[in-house]
């Protein structure tokens, strides 16, 4: 059972780099799981971009540092916590991925999101990343930007942390001076 701390999360935290860092290097600590996961979530991030700059927001959790959230529209749709990544997919694309694909995979039915959304989630373990994202990718996508066209603005734009998105980018693109 995971401990829920109520939500400390500043608006300075939010904002830091640093505190991202420290973050991220906790939830992965090894450095090939972490910038794939990275990859992963830029990807998705850019994806709902592409469709509305406010449909996706990325947050250190509100009630929990322990874990990061990318919002696209209302629903959650990836959810990274400790050595575990949940992405929500596209149920419709998600038998074209192959069961023996999502082995040691936890696949929820419906992603405890409003069954309108048609999506079920799969909690990805983070050393089996490499292995089932490529997969699991177009559906992923698919879900992010039918989201952010539905719902070009997400209700948790309070939440957002752009000190997580600087850590993105320049982790990504070192040599990248616009972050």
């Amino acid at each position: 059972m995971r401990q829920v701390v109520p939500d400390r999360t500043t608006i300075e935290q939010r904002a830091s780099e640093q505190c991202a860092r420290a973050v991220f290097e906790h939830l992965y600590p090894d450095d090939t799981i972490r910038r794939a996961v990275l990859r992963l979530l830029d990807t998705a991030m850019r994806a709902a971009d592409d469709i509305s700059p406010h449909a996706g927001q990325l947050t250190l959790c509100p009630d929990n540092q322990d874990e990061i959230r990318l919002n696209v529209g209302c629903p959650w749709n990836t959810v990274l916590r400790r050595g575990t990544v949940f992405v929500v997919v596209d149920r419709s694309q998600l038998e074209a991925c192959g069961r023996r694909t999502l082995h040691g995979c936890t696949v929820l039915p419906g992603a405890r999101i409003d069954a309108r959304w048609g999506a079920d989630g799969v909690t990805i373990p983070g050393q089996e990343l490499h292995r089932v994202y490529p997969s699991l990718e177009v559906a992923h996508l698919h879900f992010v930007r039918d989201v952010a066209e539905r719902q070009p603005r997400s209700p948790h734009a309070r939440y957002h942390s752009p000190g997580i998105v600087a850590y993105m980018r320049g982790y990504l693109h070192p040599a990248s001076t616009d972050r």
